[in-house]
């Protein structure tokens, strides 16, 4: 039996083949979840995914480094998405009021897209008082 798997190995063919079955593997499970997010999905690109709590922290060291703010009130902010229904209802309307509505996936209130608005929203509120004093 070695000595067939070691011929058939050494034939370019058959090892091709059996490389390409091992790494289909892999890859056809990738190929199924694009298939869903196509016919699942709005968007045109792939930027809206669930944040972890992990994410959103490594998300929140990373904007508090970038910015120089505290990381607790990075958190404030991203949890502001989660509870204020008004900043929701919001969001919702701009989505539902732009022409690009029809790309849009409204199931996911938590992107990095509405937390960039968010933390854009709230560093230029904060520009704009620190230049006031």
């Amino acid at each position: 039996m070695r000595k067939i798997l070691s011929l058939l190995k050494s034939i370019w063919v058959f090892n091709f083949l059996r490389r390409l079955y091992f790494a289909s593997r892999y890859f056809n499970k990738k190929y199924l979840e694009f298939f869903k997010w196509g016919l699942t999905s709005k968007e045109d690109t792939n930027f809206t995914y669930h944040l972890t709590q992990d994410i959103i922290a490594y998300l929140a060291h990373t904007i508090a480094v970038v910015t120089k703010l505290n990381y607790s009130q990075i958190i404030e902010y991203i949890e502001e998405v989660h509870s204020d229904d008004t900043l929701r209802g919001t969001i919702l309307s701009a989505i539902e009021d732009s022409r690009e509505k029809r790309f849009a996936d409204k199931k996911f209130l938590l992107s990095i897209g509405i937390l960039e608005q968010e933390l854009g929203y709230h560093l230029k509120k904060m520009n704009r008082n620190q230049s006031r004093t």
